[in-house]
């Protein structure tokens, strides 16, 4: 999760924005021999002035009431808009399969680079239906039921990356379509 964020865009234009300035007024006040952060406590003085200018002037409560109106409409025109136009895939819906004798089932998210790709995928217990839990056993995948104590030891069982690898091969040849849910 902090890995995503940091990766982003957004993180990063917002980092660029705090140290930059910050940066450049350290730089300034060191070459002009003034006391350090001396610009930048200037600036936050004149924001902070024109906040208030802002704050206390007088305005009509009619032109307030038709600002919120005109906003509101602009979002709920723009939500219509932008929910018409993204139509998801058709493969989101396919979220559960049995893949070699076994129920698997997942979540469809997408990365930072706006691509889907598998989360969540777990194995469902054969006994009882619950999620079961993968541990690593000297190279061996076990999964272990949390209530009934089932496991898997000592059954063939793929790798969750080999079962990634499946259920997107069969998203590419939409075999999954054939299958009811």
């Amino acid at each position: 999760m902090i890995k995503k964020i940091v990766k982003s865009k957004v993180f990063t234009g917002i980092m660029t924005g705090i140290v930059l300035p910050i940066s450049a007024s350290l730089i300034y006040d060191l070459i002009k021999e003034k006391t350090l952060f001396t610009t930048l406590v200037s600036i936050f003085k004149w924001i902070f002035s024109f906040l208030m200018k802002i704050l206390t002037l007088k305005i009509s409560l009619w032109i307030i009431l038709v600002i919120i109106a005109v906003s509101f409409l602009i979002i709920l025109i723009f939500t219509i808009i932008k929910s018409k136009s993204v139509n998801e895939p058709d493969f989101l819906k396919y979220t559960m399969d049995t893949i070699n004798g076994h129920k698997w089932i997942w979540s469809w998210e997408k990365d930072v680079n706006g691509k889907w790709r598998i989360a969540n995928l777990r194995v469902k217990c054969p006994k009882c239906g619950s999620s079961m839990i993968k541990y690593i056993d000297f190279d061996e995948y076990i999964f272990e039921c949390p209530l009934c104590k089932f496991n898997t030891k000592n059954i063939k069982f793929d790798k969750t990356h080999e079962i990634e690898s499946i259920i997107i091969d069969r998203v590419k040849d939409e075999t999954y379509k054939i299958k009811s849910f």
